[in-house]
């Protein structure tokens, strides 16, 4: 994705219950952790409560659908309200890619017919009362931990600039020189966004990358909140501070680097790409916080005694 100065200046950050809700009903992050949500049993919650539409389509479903707005609203009635409000011709091509995925139970398919409005309505009432019940006791944890992760990233926006804090936002995202590079092959048509929103989560350890259909100048980044790192794990990589200089990313493979290891050790160890991680380590090493040993064809990597020289970084410009 390439960044111009005016996308650049139009990024923000935006916390979403909708998205929430809708990756929580996502069978894909099975194994989230934290605020309750490991104890939340999502196909007995629908089955107790009668949601037969969303049993139906969880497998469906998903945050980059028509139906789901990019622009998200704190309040999760205000977006189920703009859910209900979609272009009749989003909801029928929705509705129609939806049972193309699969049939819609007999007793629903009625919902899709004369362009889906009801199916929609009823759509929207069943997040609600999903939510109502199983999400909304927990919401003000997480609600707390997504604020706090815009705070952080607006720390590191204040001490490094916007492309620092992009890079920090997940192991699977770089920035340099204005571009957005998001790595597992996702691309999209980017040329017509204006304005790129940010939004934390605590229910995936995933990036995804959505463009609003309603509004082509709209994308929507959606990635995990920033997770405070354990006491322990802080002493090793220097304290907070290091963290938020040098990003999530590089302070996470600094953790694991007490002892010698190899970019492909690291690769598999943070399930990201050896180029990724090569990249890191040549920053990190660029910088002096890392030592490099060849030992016949392998490279090691070991995080140097003092990383706790935060004031030491006279070379963080080059981490661009």
């Amino acid at each position: 994705m390439h960044l111009t100065a005016e996308v650049m200046a139009a990024t923000r950050f935006a916390i979403s219950p909708l998205l929430h809700t809708l990756l929580v009903l996502s069978p894909e992050n099975r194994g989230i952790r934290g605020f309750g949500l490991e104890r939340l049993n999502v196909g007995g919650a629908l089955a107790a409560q009668e949601l037969h539409l969303l049993s139906s389509l969880r497998q469906r479903v998903s945050t980059c659908s028509p139906l789901v707005p990019v622009n998200p609203d704190p309040h999760i009635e205000c977006e189920l309200q703009r859910m209900c409000e979609a272009p009749t011709e989003w909801v029928a091509r929705e509705v129609e890619a939806l049972q193309a995925r699969g049939p819609v139970a007999a007793d629903l398919a009625g919902l899709t017919q004369g362009g889906g409005k009801p199916f929609v309505q009823r759509l929207s009432a069943e997040l609600k009362a999903f939510w109502g019940r199983n999400l909304a006791p927990l919401w003000p944890m997480a609600e707390a931990r997504v604020e706090a992760d815009v705070k952080h990233r607006s720390s590191v926006i204040g001490k490094l600039g916007l492309g620092a804090a992009l890079e920090s936002l997940h192991p699977s995202i770089r920035y340099c020189k204005n571009v957005l590079i998001f790595e597992g092959g996702q691309n999209f048509d980017m040329s017509k966004v204006g304005r790129v929103t940010l939004c934390p989560t605590v229910a995936t350890s995933r990036v995804s990358v959505s463009i609003d259909p309603w509004d082509p100048q709209e994308a929507m980044v959606v990635y995990p909140a920033f997770r405070r790192a354990h006491p322990g794990d802080r002493a090793r990589t220097g304290g907070g501070s290091l963290e938020g200089v040098i990003g999530y990313s590089r302070s996470l493979l600094l953790t694991h680097l007490g002892i010698p290891r190899t970019t492909t050790e690291l690769a598999d160890q943070h399930h990201m790409s050896p180029s990724t991680v090569s990249y890191h380590l040549a920053k990190l090493h660029r910088i002096g916080l890392l030592k490099r040993t060849r030992v016949g064809k392998s490279v090691y990597y070991q995080r140097v005694r003092s990383t706790d020289a935060v004031d030491s970084l006279s070379g963080v410009k080059e981490l661009c």
